[in-house]
């Protein structure tokens, strides 16, 4: 079985790339897509997260960005609506990966036990991350580690990030298909120029678990054939996954 991706970019964000590369490229701005991603399993209309439009990042937190399209927008492009969807893999809870998963109403929206019990814990260095207005009353399925959640696509624990983040590989014509979960882009993955002979990797700045995110970005690189970091705004402008660039 194979499939898919289609990314639904809702908005973009001028940042600082440090925000990303842990302790580098503080030169560098990059734009920090907001996105969902969306397969159609046979008939199974699936978001892997849910992006976030500017009004709505506002409300939590005021920075610069541009919105692209409106949630109702994107879904209406690949020809569905909010009712219409019937999963939402959360890759984790943040804000601006599940903002608009109580729009879905028929949606059961399948995370990791460890993450739910996170974004409720109120940890003080993490909880601005985690608005529990918009997942309390969500229909959730818990998961614990591995799962296959239909036939060629699956979900896989990524603890670096979040104490429940998780990256979904999706099988393609072209192998595996995995979008990060982790907050990450490009040259996290694959680091640039002479970095790359000193790291095989750069941890994404946002962890929980520095050394777990080392790991969890070499397990990733193991066993995907197309690599998609969750922020790489160069695959969330794709009309679709694989294409002739992956």
């Amino acid at each position: 079985m194979t499939y898919t991706i289609q990314p639904l970019l809702l908005s973009e964000v001028p940042t600082n790339e440090s925000m990303m590369t842990y302790f580098l490229f503080y030169d560098r701005t990059i734009i920090n897509p907001m996105v969902a991603w969306y397969v159609n399993a046979n008939g199974v209309n699936i978001l892997i997260d849910t992006g976030i439009n500017v009004e709505d990042h506002k409300k939590i937190a005021n920075i610069p960005m541009e919105d692209i399209q409106k949630f109702d927008d994107a879904l209406a492009s690949v020809g569905i609506t909010a009712d219409d969807v019937d999963l939402i893999i959360a890759t984790h809870l943040h804000y601006d990966h599940i903002a608009y998963a109580n729009r879905c109403k028929r949606a059961k929206v399948l995370v990791q036990e460890d993450e739910l019990d996170f974004a409720n814990s109120n940890h003080p260095v993490f909880y601005r991350f985690y608005d529990r207005s918009l997942f309390e009353g969500l229909n959730f399925e818990l998961v614990r580690g591995e799962k296959e959640v239909l036939p060629g696509i699956s979900v896989l624990p990524m603890k670096g990030h979040t104490p429940g983040c998780q990256a979904v590989i999706i099988e393609t014509v072209r192998g595996k298909a995995v979008i990060s979960g982790m907050c990450a882009i490009k040259d996290n993955f694959y680091p640039p120029g002479k970095l790359s002979k000193v790291w095989p990797v750069i941890i994404p700045t946002m962890h929980v678990n520095a050394n777990q995110s080392y790991h969890d970005m070499l397990k990733l690189k193991s066993i995907a054939d197309i690599l998609i970091p969750n922020h790489d705004i160069n695959f969330a402008r794709m009309k679709q996954i694989p294409n002739e660039q992956t």
